[in-house]
């Protein structure tokens, strides 16, 4: 090789001259590129590979700190300035007086210096000058390396003769000179490569098999790959490792493990096979005899080597698993064929003691929990690969079932494999030597692992049945019954259930695996046989009436623990509502269990709340609780908490129950307390927890776990939103919430996400709904709007609040505290000084207003807000401020065009197709819609309705006639027939019939109504007027008011009445019978005599009723039971929608709730009111339920959709039902009443008899 000026290029401070044309001198280009060669010379001799050097290449600039020092750098740098600079220049100061986008500049301008003419002449030039110097420098390197070489040739040194073997540049060792390192040789030839194969044989001095396992690591991997010396080499490697002297055996094993992790995979086969010829080859070596010692000492040379080259393979498979998928197949292969090959060894040369070692036992000890197995089977690639090596697998896995059986045999002679395991700890630990016992126990505990794996892949699965010695067809079944009662066997012992090495938990743990996939969870566990099985200690119990004291102490964990995996998974769950026997067995063990005078209530109060967790994941679901009231278990699952509950608060007892029942540790008494707060996800299960007094705990729970810093994940918290939303939705749960500080929390977090400062960096969402499009809103202001709207989702629960607060403006500058608070400062924003205090007015007044809106979609929380309030006359002044001075055009801003909307809102009813809402996006001004500051409406919201036309069917009116000539029950069958074909068929024939108007002999109105129920009636009269059902007539008024006031009257509703709301029942058939006062009396008298009355008709419920304890909790029976039905059947109908309410944290009984309570107006069109009304009171209460579910069908798609963009509840709430029609969902409505109305009727009928009865 030419040599080059050895002078560094950091150092070298000699200035390169560059001609005026930008060309560079050749000298200098040449001298700048063999400097750079000479610097990275050493760089370069420190990489093993030919892809780590190119690696090294690629990032030079990023890795060498001296990159532009170099001075072929410069030069490169200089000839790009003069050459291209002034292109350069140009573009700049082009782009600088362009209108481009800034992030755009760079881009354009690279973009633009590439594509030019004077780029592809420069790169072109310095191309072939570069190539013309290297082309001279490789001709002379080739020159200097021959004359090298002659000069070499012949010579001789203290190790011998060099020729044709290996070309030294620069040897400075003397007596390892031929196996010198890398430094001291360019490259290996193939004679060379050979005579170090051959030193390894066994036939040589200790001396030369070192050194050529030393020249062997030294050798890069280029050199390995390339040698035709394969046989040989692996041939005296397999002796290199099964050598007596440690020394040689452990430089063997090292340079294994070097090479192991080599990138090149044909070189990593061949050493991975070399690794496991050698251990296959110890255990079937002749030579091996019965070892003197009754212990396997792992210091022992021979076994602590053979210790190592397992363990070497062990973290080979565990560490290439992931990557397994990057190489050749037939590399998998081969590395799988050898792995299986070694593993499947059952017999051995190799005895300690009474026991022949084979490699189960010993990967027993390195990898107990058989993680190379669970590595490997990861990928579907490399798993079935190993499913392919079928009789490898199989005899893999009847080699670990005959291990666990033995186990099992000796276990039941008595044999404590505990204690095998705490000796064999202890042993480990001090000598590191393993008895026979030691050895049996670890590959047991290792087979099982590997059973496990088998089992949860479906190609595992599919090896079965396999035959065993004694057993024929032996099948998934069988093996988990099996370990199921070796579950139980070792849960007898003193090991304890965290132990990781316990058999028990090994089983447990395999079982909650199966169970947590839902197809292993079907069709491994969801079977009866297995399930009596486990249930078989409890059945024993209930059955012989033992004492269950050591049944509680040990086996019940493992029990529970698995029906609490089982009861938390979806098939799992349907199986045992289906089979139902489980849950009748662990009811009446509970109830045995928690009586007052058994002394097994004094077991310990971790298994108590375990038991509390099974039940939960069952009475959390509507499903679960139905089926835990037919088994009369709640008042058991309720009962022996709020006792512990009570005592634990007051630690005051005075028997021994009592005093045991105190004693509860704070964080179990936090857990049985969460336990029973999850009845409050359904709404039978908030009755239950308020007949048990238990709310007031549930609220302060909740609050505690949203307010105090609890470390719980957000997906976590959903339900915990569910439950507070079910609360608060009634009277009872609402005054609970009050107790605490959570509504002050609720508006300090308001007043926090706009006056507190932000960070710079806060968390940015695009909220279509709250904001304008392109309106950035931070995360925690919208998680805050959610969560206000979670809390005042229903009347009852605005109602209570602002019932009890006072109306009074505070100083603008003190923090709001409480809703009153947020109307004044938020909504009712009307004094002057207001405006100026708020920091952030226009976000203030809009998260008001886009609340309020969302507030007045439940038609009674308007009318009580507008009687407290005034707001359409605020909002009307509001806007009159918007409007421009001598003209009827206003000033469009985000705030008048939501007091527009909300104006439209409440000043009109109607359906979907009966008005029209105005939009937010104010992007195009000429498509605004007309904004307006006094009544009534512009047209353009309220389009023009025909009139309802009679049109009754014929046939309908042949079957009424028909009474006299059949019998009752015949009779009310062939209506109901002919009224389900012509809803299916002709719904618009079913339209009522118009009739005259009758004037009630009223002189004065109704005196009693108040502010509210006026306001109702104006609302229920333009919606008629409007529809064409009422005449415009100045009576309208006074005859709806006296109607109010005489089914009133009928109902004996005084001031002490639970229902607080407007009757849009009432209303509803007022406008249905054309405004008819006297059918509207004699129908209201009539059907309040009825079943459905009590569902349908909300002040129903409670007429003479003096005392109920259904009643007494003022939760209305369409909330705790149709709106549980609702819930129940959703689940089983429609699963993902039922997941979407979940996902979303709102229960899909408060939206059902707000349809029903007001009839679905404003969600519906006129029409289908009248169709829904029809239908429950003809067909029967219970169609509410599919009339519900029907809707929810309809939206599937769009529940799912708002779902994952978080505006669910926005959505249900301020959108109206677009596009339902019913005969288009009657067919599914009868279908589900065959499947549902037995188990729906059951529970109406049992509520009305308690009510009626009064």
């Amino acid at each position: 090789m030419a040599t080059a000026d050895k002078t560094d290029p950091i150092v070298n401070k000699e200035q390169s001259s560059i001609h005026k044309d930008g060309e560079i001198p050749s000298e200098d280009l040449r001298r700048g590129i063999e400097q750079l060669v000479e610097r990275l010379t050493v760089i370069m001799n420190e990489t093993r590979s030919i892809s780590a050097t190119e690696d090294i290449l690629l990032n030079l600039e990023s890795t060498d700190e001296n990159f532009h020092k170099y001075e072929l750098v410069k030069l490169l740098r200089r000839k790009i300035e003069t050459q291209l600079g002034p292109l350069i220049d140009d573009e700049l100061d082009r782009i600088s007086l362009s209108k481009e986008a800034q992030q755009d500049h760079i881009s354009n301008l690279c973009n633009k210096i590439l594509s030019s003419q004077e780029f592809s002449n420069f790169s072109h030039s310095l191309h072939y000058e570069i190539k013309t110097i290297i082309d001279d420098l490789v001709q002379n390197y080739h020159d200097d390396i021959h004359y090298h070489t002659n000069q070499m040739e012949g010579i001789k040194t203290k190790s011998g003769i060099i020729k044709d073997e290996i070309i030294f540049l620069n040897s400075s060792s003397e007596d390892d000179s031929e196996y010198s390192s890398t430094e001291d040789f360019f490259f290996t030839s193939q004679k060379k490569l050979n005579s170090i194969a051959k030193n390894l044989g066994k036939e040589n001095t200790k001396e030369d098999r070192l050194r050529a396992v030393r020249a062997l690591s030294n050798m890069p991997e280029s050199d390995i790959i390339s040698g035709d010396f394969w046989s040989i080499l692996f041939e005296n490697l397999t002796t290199i490792l099964s050598d007596d002297d440690r020394e040689i055996a452990e430089s063997g094993l090292c340079f294994l493990e070097s090479v192991l992790s080599s990138s090149d995979y044909l070189l990593t086969t061949h050493i991975y096979s070399t690794l496991v010829n050698y251990l296959q080859s110890f255990f079937a070596d002749p030579d091996n005899k019965k070892y003197s010692q009754e212990v396997f000492d792992i210091n022992q040379t021979q076994f602590n080597h053979l210790l190592k080259g397992m363990r070497l393979m062990n973290l080979f498979l565990r560490d290439m698993a992931p990557y397994l998928v990057r190489y050749s197949e037939k590399f998998i292969v081969t590395i799988i064929e050898s792995t299986l090959k070694l593993m499947n060894i059952s017999t051995s040369t190799v005895q300690i003691g009474s026991i022949k070692v084979t490699p189960m036992y010993l990967i027993g000890l390195i990898d107990p929990n058989a993680i190379w197995l669970d590595r490997i089977t990861q990928g579907h690639y490399t798993r079935e690969r190993i499913y392919k090596y079928e009789t490898e697998c199989k005899a893999m896995i009847v080699l670990a079932i005959s291990k666990c059986f033995r186990v099992i045999n000796d276990f039941d002679q008595e044999i404590i494999i505990a204690n095998t395991k705490e000796e064999s700890d202890q042993m480990a630990q001090a000598a590191y030597t393993y008895t026979d016992e030691n050895l049996q126990y670890c590959g047991f505990f290792y087979s099982l692992n590997v059973l496990g794996n088998f089992i949860y892949y479906k190609g595992g699965r599919q090896l079965f049945p396999i035959q065993l010695p004694n057993i024929d067809d032996f099948n998934v079944e069988d093996l988990l019954v099996y370990m199921i009662k070796l579950m139980m066997a070792f849960s007898k012992t003193s090991i304890s259930i965290e132990d990781k090495l316990n058999p028990a938990s090994v089983v447990l743990r395999i079982l909650r695996r199966l169970i947590a996939n839902t197809i292993t969870c079907q069709q491994c566990i969801c079977k009866e046989r297995l399930i009596n099985v486990l249930l078989s200690p409890i059945t024993s119990i209930l059955e012989t009436g033992n004492d269950m004291k050591g049944f509680i102490d040990n086996t019940f964990v493992y029990v529970i623990e698995i029906l609490m995996a089982l009861s938390a998974s979806s098939p799992g769950f349907e199986f045992l509502i289906n089979w139902k026997v489980p849950i009748r067995i662990l009811v009446q063990f509970t109830k045995e269990l928690l009586k007052p005078d058994k002394s097994a209530q004094k077991w310990p109060p971790k298994y108590v709340v375990k038991i509390m967790t099974f039940f939960r994941h069952l009475y959390q679901t509507c499903i679960g609780f139905s089926l835990l009231e037919e088994l009369d278990s709640h008042d058991t699952l309720l009962n022996f908490p709020c006792k512990v509950k009570d005592l634990s608060s007051t630690a005051t007892s005075s028997s021994n129950l009592d005093s045991q029942l105190v004693n509860w540790d704070p964080r179990l008494l936090w857990q049985l307390i969460d336990c029973i707060t999850y009845y409050a996800m359904t709404p039978k299960g908030v009755l239950k927890l308020e007949s048990h007094d238990a709310l007031v705990d549930c609220v302060n729970h909740i609050y505690y776990i949203c307010y105090q810093d609890i470390q719980i994940l957000e997906h976590e918290k959903l339900p915990y939103y569910i439950i507070l939303t079910n609360i608060t939705s009634t009277p009872p749960g609402i005054n609970a919430l009050l107790k605490t500080d959570y509504m002050k929390y609720l508006a300090s977090d308001i007043w926090s996400a706009f006056e507190a400062q932000r960070p710079d960096d806060f968390f940015i969402i695009p909220q279509t709904f709250l904001y304008l499009p392109g309106d950035p809103m931070d995360k925690k202001t919208y998680d805050v709007f959610i969560a206000i709207i979670r809390l005042l989702s229903s009347f009852p629960a605005v109602y209570e609040i602002l019932l009890k607060e006072t109306l009074s403006r505070e100083e603008s500058l003190i923090p709001v505290e409480t809703l009153e608070d947020i109307i004044q400062r938020m909504i009712l924003i009307d004094i002057e000084e207001q405006t100026f205090a708020e920091c952030d007015y226009s976000q203030w007044h809009l998260f008001g207003l886009r609340l309020l809106e969302i507030l007045t979609t439940c038609l009674d929380t308007y009318l009580f807000l507008e009687s407290r309030y005034g707001l359409q006359k605020f909002l009307l002044e509001r806007q009159e401020i918007c409007k421009i001075c001598d003209s009827d055009e206003f000033i469009a801003d985000v705030h008048s065009i939501e007091r527009n909307r909300i104006l439209v809102r409440i000043s009109s009813i109607g359906g979907p197709t009966e008005r029209h809402l105005p939009t937010r996006d104010i992007s195009n001004p000429e498509d605004l819609p007309p904004q307006f500051s006094c009544l009534p409406l512009p047209s353009y919201y309220l389009p023009d309705m025909q009139n309802q036309k009679s049109s009754v069917a014929t046939e309908i009116i042949e079957v009424i006639r028909s009474q006299e000539e059949l019998s009752s029950e015949d009779w009310l069958r062939n209506c109901k027939d002919a009224f389900y074909r012509l809803i299916t068929l002709e719904p618009e024939k079913l339209v009522g019939a118009a009739t005259t108007d009758s004037d009630l002999s009223r002189t004065q109105a109704f005196d009693r109504t108040n502010d509210m129920i006026s306001k109702g009636i104006y609302l229920v009269i333009n919606y008629g007027q409007r529809l064409h059902l009422l005449e415009e007539t100045p009576n309208n008024y006074s005859n709806l008011s006296s109607l109010y006031h005489r089914f009133y009257d009928h109902l004996k509703v005084d001031s002490s009445n639970k229902y607080t709301g407007f009757d849009w029942f009432a209303a509803t058939v007022y406008l249905m019978l054309r405004g008819n006062s006297d059918l509207t009396w004699d129908f209201l008298c009539r059907f309040s005599t009825t079943l459905s009355s009590l569902f349908l008709w909300m002040p129903r419920v409670y007429a003479g009723v003096t005392s109920s304890p259904l009643l007494d909790s003022e939760i209305h029976p369409t909330f705790s039971i149709i709106c549980h039905e609702i819930d129940r059947v959703l689940q089983l109908e429609l699963p993902l929608v039922h997941s979407a309410f979940l996902m979303a944290g709102y229960p899909v009984s408060q939206i059902c709730q707000h349809w029903l309570r007001q009839m679905f107006w404003n969600f519906l069109d006129w029409q289908e009111i009248c169709y829904y009304l029809s239908i429950c009171i003809i067909l029967g209460a219970d169609y509410q339920v599919y009339f519900c579910i029907s809707i929810l069908r309809h939206l599937q798609d769009n529940i799912i959709e708002q779902t994952q963009n978080r505006t669910l509840i926005p959505f249900l709430k301020g959108e109206p039902i677009r596009n339902f029609t019913i005969n288009n969902y009657i067919a599914s409505m009868k279908e589900m009443e065959i499947k549902y109305r037995t188990s729906i009727m059951t529970r109406l009928i049992e509520f009305s008899k308690i009510i009626l009865a009064k």
